[in-house]
């Protein structure tokens, strides 16, 4: 199953996990790639610029779908909500690897902010529940890594 353009938002590092284990399973699944660094652009420019110009970047490029990986120091919520004011169909994806470390303090909150998340560990999925967000339309459980990329997108486009 192939879908439209994907916004890939980790590092362009080949060198580092998070592109190794999402790039080319993504690749794969869409007509096109294009890529907003965030490492990167956090380190030449900070992030409040960073979030900036990733707004910049996506009002330009009109990605169908957003992949999106990261901790609590990337995007402000604000800019996740600006999103959808600039690009009406661009879809959020993004994976939660640190549940464990990170949902009371952050991913919680994240996920009422983002279309689709994809969590690896399952004894999560009741708390996002208790939250008001719906297993069925919301989350995308991931057996990372063994569950591929390709199988979420499926899932997604069937939701859609």
């Amino acid at each position: 199953i192939k879908v439209g353009k994907i916004l890939f938002t980790l590092t362009m590092s080949r060198y580092l996990s998070s592109y190794q284990t999402w790039y080319f399973p993504l690749k794969e699944c869409s007509n096109k790639m294009v890529f907003f660094d965030t490492y990167l652009n956090k380190i030449l420019y900070g992030k409040k610029t960073m979030n900036e110009k990733f707004l910049e970047f996506i009002k330009k490029e009109k990605p169908d779908y957003v992949h999106m990986g990261f901790g609590p120091d990337e995007f402000d919520f604000d800019t996740l909500l600006q999103i959808r004011k600039i690009s009406h169909k661009t879809k959020t994806l993004v994976v939660f690897g640190d549940d464990d470390l990170q949902f009371e303090k952050y991913s919680r909150y994240l996920m009422l902010f983002v279309d689709y998340g994809l969590i690896p560990p399952t004894k999560y999925v009741d708390e996002y529940k208790k939250d008001g967000i719906n297993h069925k339309e919301y989350i995308i459980v991931s057996f990372f890594p063994t569950f591929p990329i390709k199988n979420a997108i499926r899932v997604v486009k069937a939701r859609e």
